[in-house]
């Protein structure tokens, strides 16, 4: 029974640990896209007023 219980917190342990991972692999690619979109902007931005 101990070790059921055990082998179940690890697996959740390891499952929350890859959640977690995977959230901030997505976050980090999430702001990179908004730095990518914003120095679009800023470039387009550049282009027409020069």
């Amino acid at each position: 029974m101990n070790r059921y219980l055990a082998s179940i917190f690890q697996e959740k342990s390891a499952n929350s640990t890859l959640t977690y991972v995977n959230e901030l692999i997505y976050s980090l690619s999430h702001i990179q896209i908004v730095r990518l979109i914003h120095i679009q902007l800023l470039n387009t931005h550049n282009d027409i007023f020069q």
